[in-house]
């Protein structure tokens, strides 16, 4: 059952045998700041249903954070059953190992594939990252907070204003993370990214084959928050004019396991 509800923060945790509260980090929820200590929003659990909290829908993707979309990808891909509802952060390499272990959950790779894999998970979660976000989160932070691609109802004003202060913040974190990296290093970094991304994938239907493993579901994460987004960016000149492979990778684990996410109308 789909349910979003609230926007209050948590944190990852086991409550009773075989109940688990799975909660998805965000790059966004980093920049927020909290006086109160994050609560659990669930007291009612059932026997092994996974409660994934992070934020709401909008209107062009599933959720605006890489790891909560990775989260529900790999929840999609197993035929899980969640609940979906609200907002929370903890991280999400460690949601995938406890829902591995406790659904006896086999990543179909093994030998040098399985190095493969975990070396492209890793490079997405910390180095793709932040080219993207740069991307998205500075360059153009006021059109990923306009009302129609986040869904947050406020005026044009409203945004921009907000904008201007989220993409300092954006940047300051990305500076942290990446040592001071100019936008041009960054955008360099991210066509290397994305080339290797390519050369795994190769003619493959999947990064490993016919099946789909953790790392496609890192790179529909990381990928697919951007590149889906209505308007153009790096990643959107990389997929369409060097790399059609990857971006029709994209388009299928979209019509494949999110059969209910409807880009809008131009």
């Amino acid at each position: 059952m789909l349910a979003t509800t609230s926007l209050r923060a948590s944190r990852l945790g086991a409550i009773g045998h075989g109940r688990l509260l799975m909660v998805a980090e965000s790059e966004l929820a980093a920049l927020r700041s909290t006086s109160t200590k994050p609560r659990v929003e669930k007291s009612n659990w059932k026997h092994n249903v996974v409660y994934l909290y992070q934020f709401p829908r909008t209107p062009y993707l599933p959720n605006p954070s890489p790891y909560c979309l990775k989260i529900e990808t790999y929840l999609r891909v197993n035929n899980l059953k969640y609940e979906l509802n609200g907002e929370q952060i903890s991280d999400s390499q460690i949601i995938l190992w406890r829902l591995a272990k406790l659904f006896e959950i086999q990543d179909p790779v093994s030998g040098h594939e399985r190095g493969t894999a975990r070396a492209i998970e890793r490079m997405l979660d910390m180095s793709t990252v932040n080219s993207l976000n740069h991307d998205r989160m500075v360059k153009h932070a006021h059109l990923t907070l306009a009302r129609n691609v986040s869904g947050v109802p406020l005026p044009a004003f409203a945004s921009n204003f907000l904008a201007t202060r989220f993409a300092k913040k954006a940047q300051s974190m990305i500076n942290r993370k990446t040592d001071r990296l100019s936008a041009e290093e960054l955008k360099e970094n991210l066509k290397r990214d994305i080339q290797a991304v390519a050369d795994v994938l190769d003619t493959k239907k999947f990064l490993f084959g016919d099946r789909m493993t953790i790392a496609d579901c890192t790179a529909f994460g990381h990928l697919g928050t951007s590149y889906f987004l209505p308007f153009r960016q790096h990643i959107t000149d990389l997929l369409d004019d060097d790399h059609p492979r990857v971006k029709n990778y994209l388009e299928r684990i979209r019509a494949h396991y999110w059969q209910d996410w409807k880009l809008p109308e131009y």
